[in-house]
């Protein structure tokens, strides 16, 4: 389904699930499908800023910094895929970075857990164009290559930069719900304002 919500985050409360087993969940790699479709997304993932060898043989960045070179430390560029560790000590400081590193970043893709009343989801929303919020739970996998037990919650998907749109619907929609963030409809709503001034002032041929 592909829809555009100016409240999709607050549709996305009520998939949070509590639990206290979350925090082991930091060396959880995501799977074959998500990646190939972000990288089908971007063209190519330059960087993956919380990887490891073991997952960077499905995710096959450029580059990758682990937790021994300590990818905040390090400069981020060009197309990033990050889903970084999901413990709250954690995953702030990756987010951050990211904030940080916005203008050195061509695009990004990120997966995060749907805590939408964060601190760190509020920096997400204020850089994303796009969602997808997938449909079934996904199905992360170990340093031993196993499938993890599954996620205790669901995740979404943010699409940031210069990330080519439609490419992310055809790319993102055979797995989850698509939609705009706040801030593009935003964006959309005062361009199509403007393009229309415009033509007016084309066919009446008035001055601004």
């Amino acid at each position: 389904m592909y829809r555009m919500s100016e409240n999709w985050y607050s549709d996305l409360v009520g998939l949070v699930e509590t639990s206290t087993n979350n925090n082991p969940r930091d060396e959880c790699y995501t799977p074959h499908d998500i990646i190939n479709r972000a990288r089908e997304c971007m063209g190519s993932i330059d960087l993956d800023p919380a990887s490891c060898a073991t997952a960077n043989q499905v995710v096959r960045a450029e580059t990758y910094y682990d937790k021994n070179s300590d990818g905040l430390t390090k400069r981020w560029f060009g197309n990033v895929w990050l889903n970084p560790p999901f413990t709250a000590t954690l995953i702030r400081p990756f987010i951050n970075k990211l904030w940080e590193s916005r203008s050195d970043i061509h695009q990004a893709i990120v997966l995060v857990p749907p805590y939408v009343d964060t601190d760190w989801a509020a920096r997400l929303r204020q850089m994303a164009n796009i969602v997808c919020m997938p449909r079934s739970r996904v199905e992360f996998w170990s340093n031993q290559r196993t499938l993890s037990t599954g996620a205790k919650q669901g995740h979404i998907l943010y699409g940031i930069g210069l990330v080519d749109e439609l490419l992310f619907v055809d790319c993102f929609s055979p797995i989850g719900d698509i939609q705009f963030t706040q801030i593009r409809v935003a964006q959309c709503e005062s361009l199509t304002k403007f393009k229309s001034e415009l033509i007016k002032l084309i066919i009446t041929g008035d001055q601004p």
